[in-house]
């Protein structure tokens, strides 16, 4: 939908379309809307005499990207010199940076480890944390890895805990009621009538315990062991007790609800369990018990690990369709980007997606011949770049088709072509060769966005291990294929760089990267082998390429530097995170570096000389109940500089309860601007000017409508 006029009086205005270089589709609502145009003229009519006129130009980046370029006006056809529009380039080539950190833990030679990413810190990296599940401390140590991506060697930092089943990443609420960055984790126990869940977070060196929960098993009733005491002619006979504990137990952690809370889902496996059947025995006259088998064991259960409350707060939610078998495949995963993570549930033939609302509702369902859970199964990434998630399925081994499921979101089912995208699809594959000695030919497909363009691209990881009869395995071969996303229109296909990634053969890998709809995370990819850490990211970087870096328009040039919004040690840096975190449900961010802040500004002119701007930020807000970003507690930023000379600077206190209204409005010395004012506590020495806004709000009042009203300013 694009505007083509505007009438008003004898005037109009008209707009010019012109083709984009890589048309996008979008899908919102059910309805799919196609971006294939950019405004490329804006003509102003007077009386029919055309009186002013704007052309836009583009330029596109090596990945096609188009980029306003350029801005020219004429007026009754004199032409302005035009604006100009400056953007750097990251390199085009397929380059990505490795870094290797040797480790300490020893190599791993055996797939007796579990690896779970997770961002420990909350500096948007992803950590993750690995343990043994056979041999000397298995299950009961953990081993942590933040810091490989910055130094040459990482000393493991290991932690003992009680034996547990498995471990869980989740986000919790802190003790003074704030939402911590980075993610804590639980540890869960069998008993013998409940799993118990312990929470913990690491800090530095230190592994903090911070509470624990219990959670009872499914229970069912024991019509077996009813039967047998109906059969030994014990009497009385055994009542039915119910006492058949369900322990065959998926969980899954995640913001199911989409408030910033995490809670731990619990999704059963099937059990068999007796129903049974009295029958009278006329001629001889007794009666006997028999036992049907069936299976139960469907039921899907939030549980709440809630610090505050002596209890877990838990409750049946739903049944799932089927049964969860042990080969199905069950993540959690914000499928239809509203910001809940959904439950993906994937058996042979079927895909179903559940969200929690009142209860669990099947949100979408797929079937499919092409639907499978071994090395074939679907391939989960956001590929056009709107924000949901689709599924690739594989057609065949050694096919380069594959079933497409475009996510169309609001309930409607999933769109399905078959179509080739470029890539041959391989399973791994064993081979015998005699005397103990085997090899498999493994091939990973792991969907990232590489180059940081929206659109999910694939990583293909191969390898070859040969195992020999002493039980070692190792790598002889492998190496790292990336292919791109090229959408063009209304589909996709991938594009094979050229260049392929050789890594050194080494013992088993673990693969860490994140999943596709963590968007706020650093896109690269580690291989863990116990003793080395090899990370890898592109040097390619569409955000990068997209970010404005200068305007000129002829006499005056204007150059924007930007930073990641994250900490830096140094007390000038850009950005500060606050010490007192905000309560929940609003939050302190204390690292995004996928957003850029800018930092400076720099203006030089002919008869002018250069000045420059500086800025500074303090404490990002978000609001995890449906607000959003909200801004900044704090913002600090100069005039325009002209050499060595001082000129007052902004400092202005946010409210983001107030929605990020200023409260407060200072003038200070420029010499204080590296200083630390992060709060409203300013030297009144310093003080230039000051300025106190008052609001009258109805926060709370209303549920939908927010209405602020400056009653007071006072200077």
């Amino acid at each position: 939908m694009y505007i083509k006029r505007i009438e008003y009086g004898r005037q109009a205005i008209e707009f010019f379309y012109k083709g984009r270089q890589r048309p996008e589709l979008a899908y919102i609502g059910g309805f799919n809307f196609f971006n294939d145009s950019l405004l490329s003229e804006i003509i102003v009519n007077n009386n029919g005499n055309i009186y002013r006129k704007y052309t836009l130009t583009y330029d596109t980046n090596s990945l096609e990207y188009d980029r306003l370029k350029e801005v020219k006006e004429s007026v009754e056809g004199s032409e302005h010199t035009p604006i100009v529009f400056n953007y750097t380039d990251t390199p085009k080539d397929f380059n990505p940076k490795p870094f290797e950190c040797g480790t300490n833990l020893g190599m791993i030679r055996d797939n007796s480890w579990v690896t779970v990413p997770m961002d420990f810190n909350g500096d948007s990296y992803t950590d993750f944390v690995t343990y043994r599940t056979t041999g000397d401390g298995a299950y009961k140590k953990l081993f942590f890895f933040e810091n490989f991506r910055n130094t040459q060697t990482e000393l493991v930092t290991e932690f003992s805990v009680s034996e547990f089943k498995e471990i869980l990443p989740m986000q919790i609420l802190a003790e003074d009621g704030s939402l911590n960055n980075g993610q804590s984790i639980v540890t869960i126990e069998e008993g013998k009538e409940d799993f118990y869940f312990r929470v913990y977070t690491k800090k530095d060196k230190e592994l903090k315990f911070e509470y624990g929960k219990s959670w009872s098993y499914p229970a069912y009733p024991n019509e077996e062991a009813h039967c047998r005491g109906f059969l030994s002619n014990v009497r009385p006979v055994p009542p039915i007790t119910y006492d058949l504990y369900n322990k065959n137990i998926k969980f899954l952690s995640g913001d199911f609800y989409g408030d910033g809370h995490n809670f731990v889902i619990a999704i059963e496996r099937p059990i068999k369990i007796c129903e049974s059947h009295m029958k009278r025995l006329i001629e001889q006259k007794e009666t006997i018990c028999t036992c049907e088998y069936k299976e139960v064991g469907d039921g899907v259960y939030w549980i709440a690990l809630e610090r505050e409350r002596g209890f877990v707060h838990s409750g049946k939610i739903g049944n799932i369709r089927g049964w969860l078998r042990n080969e199905d495949l069950i993540f959690g995963m914000d499928v239809n980007g509203n910001g809940k993570t959904d439950i993906v549930h994937i058996t042979k033939g079927s895909l179903y997606v559940y969200e929690l609302n009142n209860g669990l509702d099947l949100i979408y369902e797929h079937h499919s011949n092409h639907i499978f859970t071994d090395d074939q199964h679907p391939i989960a990434g956001d590929f056009n770049g709107d924000g949901k998630i689709d599924f690739l399925l594989p057609i065949a081994d050694g096919n380069s088709s594959f079933e497409v499921l475009y996510n169309r979101g609001t309930k409607k089912p999933f769109g399905s072509i078959e179509k080739d995208l470029g890539i041959n699809f391989k399973k791994s594959k064993w081979k015998d060769y005699g005397n103990n000695i085997t090899s498999k030919n493994i091939y990973s497909y792991i969907p990232i966005d590489i180059n940081n363009d929206g659109k999910t691209d694939i990583i293909e990881y191969y390898t070859l291990i040969v195992s020999r009869k002493q039980g070692d395995s190792y790598e002889e071969d492998r190496f790292v294929d990336l292919h791109i996303n090229q959408q063009l229109g209304r589909y996709f296909y991938f594009k094979k760089e050229n260049k392929r990634v050789m890594l050194e053969p080494r013992s088993l890998r673990h693969v860490i990267y994140s999943m596709p709809d963590q968007r706020d995370r650093v896109v690269d990819i580690s291989f863990f082998s116990g003793d080395r850490i090899e990370n890898f990211s592109l040097q390619k970087n569409n955000k990068e390429d997209m970010l404005l870096r200068g305007v000129s328009n002829g006499r005056i040039d204007y150059t924007i530097e930007y930073v990641p919004m994250m900490e830096k040690s140094h007390s000038n840096a850009t950005y500060k995170k606050t010490t007192h975190p905000e309560k929940y449900p609003y939050v302190s961010i204390g690292s995004m570096p996928s957003v850029r802040l800018v930092s400076s500004l720099e203006r030089k002119g002919e008869n002018m000389g250069s000045a420059y701007r500086l800025f500074k930020y303090y404490n990002a807000v978000t609001h995890t109940e449906g607000l959003g970003f909200l801004g900044f507690s704090v913002t600090k930023s100069t005039g325009w500089v002209l050499g060595s000379s001082e000129k007052p600077y902004l400092h202005k206190v946010m409210n983001p309860r107030l929605r990020g209204a200023v409260v407060k409005e200072y003038l200070l010395k420029t010499s204080d601007f590296i200083a630390e004012r992060t709060t409203d506590i300013v030297k009144e020495e310093d003080i230039v000017k000051y300025t106190s806004y008052i609001y009258n709000d109805n926060d709370g009042k209303y549920s939908k409508i927010f209405k602020l009203q400056l009653t007071q300013q006072t200077t």
